[in-house]
């Protein structure tokens, strides 16, 4: 059960999630773009964010430069965060070039920076949950949004909330992360989607 949460809710799907989320809102997000510019940035995210990463981390695990598909060890953390941070790069030029609202810019940027931090991170050998990581994400640019938005996102926020302790014991069930791992990654998701919308 702990691994198919952990399949279930992997990071890679959170920003496609997130943005789907927020088009479908009462606000101005929604309205502000049509249907066929809307499925335009799905396809987007779903080939940046989702296939492609997928795909190299796939690679990398046949050809053996990672011991496993699921990227417990640190050490093969670092190559599919480099890679995955330069998809989201990508991702925030091509969004730029849509014009997409800026609370979806915005929300884009914050998983980017998350995920250099992560990076980063692996780079020192720290292990942070990036499951957790995404799933903060997703509860502080809804949180920040309720703000600036003046819409009541609360009861989406403690859902998030809610799945993120699940997820967490998952990936300890799974001795894939410590307590503080799991913690620290929801925090540094949070926190950066925080920083970027004030």
């Amino acid at each position: 059960m702990a691994k198919l949460i952990t399949l279930f809710f992997h990071p890679f799907s959170f920003l496609l999630l997130g943005v789907f989320l927020l088009f479908n809102t009462n606000t101005y997000i929604n309205f502000s773009y049509t249907g066929e510019l809307k499925l335009m940035v799905y396809l987007v995210l779903l080939v940046n964010t989702m296939i492609v990463p997928v795909l190299f981390a796939w690679f990398l695990f046949s050809k053996g430069y990672v011991t496993s598909i699921l990227m417990d060890d640190v050490n093969d953390r670092k190559l599919i965060y480099f890679f995955t941070f330069l998809l989201y790069l990508i991702t925030l030029f091509v969004l730029s070039g849509f014009n997409v609202p800026s609370a979806i810019y915005k929300y884009a940027f914050g998983a980017t920076l998350t995920v250099g931090i992560l990076f980063v991170f692996a780079l020192i050998k720290k292990k942070l949950s990036a499951h957790l990581s995404a799933l903060g994400g997703l509860a502080g640019a809804m949180a920040m949004l309720s703000i600036k938005l003046h819409t009541d996102f609360m009861a989406l926020v403690c859902v998030v909330i809610l799945l993120a302790g699940i997820v967490a014991m998952a990936r300890i069930h799974l001795k894939a992360h410590s307590e503080s791992e799991v913690y620290w990654g929801f925090l540094t998701g949070f926190v950066a989607q925080v920083l970027i919308f004030t």
